[in-house]
């Protein structure tokens, strides 16, 4: 597979379609038999290139370019629709197709009134037909569904060997594919280019991950509860839930990672127009402290002298041989207790750079306009699509995912400042001694429900004022939108003496 870096997309050489990166495992073993391993393999490869669009909703489909893509199939037998040439810009490959579209879509039928036309009646008909349509060549990004439309190609290269026309069918018909995949050389530039933003991209996904897996593993319905709040003193009886699959996490923290490039890019010096902002004191800290994590991380490592490593082993393993033979077999049940009640692994440290910069960034109080927050301005330029903003079906469920994985978080940021809390609740007795009142009472350090409770307060739900009320709101708004707008109704027959009457409303 290579990247097309014009639209974020990866296109399989075979096919000479895009596919979409949570389905690529599934169209390599499907398609070409490729073993699980190399599917895996790839898959995590593509995925861990920044850019790349994940969501069918980012994706901003062009209708008109001057030049064929070359990784793409160019067809030359394209209908362009001109019943109206000013905002319909439908493209079809067959008379049939192109009809349905005129019915559905402009209130039209070829057809007519049922019965025989009249010499006159038909030629009429015929002459609006071929005025209904105009020849073009024409290219789509997917073979089905979501991104399979086409648009139209101005001025093809004819002569190209990449974008020679080819038939309806001719992508679909190879069989025989080499089993590995090769990586887009324009993507591998960008990486050589932006190291630092390269493992701050992969540290914001890895991050995800983990806040995700402490939810599941580390907490329980308490946390999870009060985590899931958009208000103060609310008592929610659903709590936090993880994501479906991994592949659903790799998805929605996507946003994240496009608003951590924002930063990458705009904190450095350019020479293009960018949104205005500015960080707060503990934001730039954090925020420097991410970048010198990122930079570190992408240092190479220093050489260990192995051979003295391998001779303090052997030297170990030598005295502890014996010991380690009687003791075989012996405290089964111990190590089973040990190994089940292990410490998880802890955060790296471009990972904790990572989550306290993304905490500086929810944290804000906005005093006084929204704008002021840098996170609300990396949101902002989320909205933007080439021709205007993104609409009530594009831009909630970013927002959602923004929210969303900021709550794991936050727990995964209580969790932090918390520390252990199994050897505590062993060690401390608090229970018992909560009631003792002859004793002093005890400063003890805050729990994990505790600070989710206070962070919640303080910036997670509505009347804290900050970035996460701002999203919860505009969330909100645009959902109310979608969900009562109703599209242009259209009626038709359905045989000779049933009307067929549908308003779709938006779902």
């Amino acid at each position: 597979m290579t990247g097309m870096t014009e639209y974020a997309v990866a296109v399989c050489k075979e096919c000479r379609y895009a596919v979409w990166p949570d389905q690529i495992e599934r169209h390599l073993q499907k398609q070409y038999k490729t073993s699980y391993e190399e599917a895996r393999k790839v898959t995590k490869g593509i995925y861990s290139r920044a850019g790349l669009i994940r969501y069918p909703s980012e994706l901003e489909l062009p209708k008109c370019i001057a030049a064929p893509i070359h990784q793409l199939p160019l067809y030359t037998d394209g209908l362009l629709c001109q019943l109206a040439p000013e905002y319909c810009k439908y493209i079809a490959r067959s008379m049939e197709t192109l009809k349905k579209h005129w019915r559905s879509d402009h209130g039209w039928s070829a057809g007519g009134k049922r019965g025989r036309p009249s010499r006159s009646k038909e030629k009429t008909v015929q002459g609006q037909i071929r005025n209904g349509y105009q020849r073009v060549c024409c290219q789509r990004l997917f073979g089905s569904r979501h991104g399979s439309q086409y648009f139209e190609v101005q001025t093809p290269n004819q002569g190209s060997a990449d974008t020679a026309p080819v038939d309806s069918n001719a992508a679909w018909m190879r069989t025989q594919v080499q089993n590995t995949i090769q990586p887009g050389e324009k993507d591998e530039q960008e990486q050589q280019a932006e190291p630092v933003e390269a493992a701050i991209w992969a540290a914001m996904d890895e991050l995800a991950r983990f806040s995700q897996a402490s939810v599941i593993d580390q907490v329980g319905v308490f946390v999870r509860s009060e985590a899931i709040r958009t208000e103060k003193h609310q008592t929610r009886f659903q709590p936090l839930q993880p994501y479906m699959d991994e592949k659903a996490i790799v998805n929605h923290v996507r946003p994240w990672k496009q608003i951590l490039m924002f930063f990458a890019r705009t904190q450095r010096e350019h020479t293009w127009k960018s949104p205005t902002y500015r960080f707060t004191r503990r934001q730039r800290e954090a925020w420097d402290a991410l970048v010198e994590a990122a930079r570190r991380s992408t240092e190479p490592e220093e050489e260990k002298d192995v051979e003295d490593e391998e001779m303090e082993d052997e030297e170990m393993e030598d005295g502890e041989m014996e010991d380690n033979e009687m003791q075989e077999g012996v405290d089964e049940q111990e190590n089973a207790t040990a190994k089940s009640s292990s410490k998880p692994e802890p955060l790296s440290n471009i990972q904790k750079a990572c989550l306290e910069f993304c905490i500086a960034l929810l944290s804000q109080s906005i005093t006084r306009k929204e704008y002021d927050s840098p996170l609300v301005c990396a949101l902002a330029v989320l909205g933007v699509k080439e021709d205007g903003w993104k609409g009530t079906e594009q831009y909630p469920p970013i927002l959602s995912a923004v929210i969303k994985i900021a709550r794991f978080m936050v727990v995964q940021q209580a969790l932090e400042w918390s520390g252990p809390s199994y050897e505590d609740e062993v060690n401390s007795d608090s229970a018992y001694e909560s009631d003792n009142s002859s004793s002093p009472p005890r400063q003890r350090r805050k729990g994990c429900l505790q600070l989710v409770q206070e962070m919640m307060d303080r910036f997670m739900v509505r009347g804290s004022h900050s970035p996460v009320q701002w999203m919860l709101d505009l969330r909100t708004y645009g959902l109310k939108v979608h969900y009562n707008t109703t599209s242009r109704g259209h009626v038709e027959w359905v045989g000779r003496d049933q009307l067929f009457s549908a308003a779709w409303s938006m779902v």
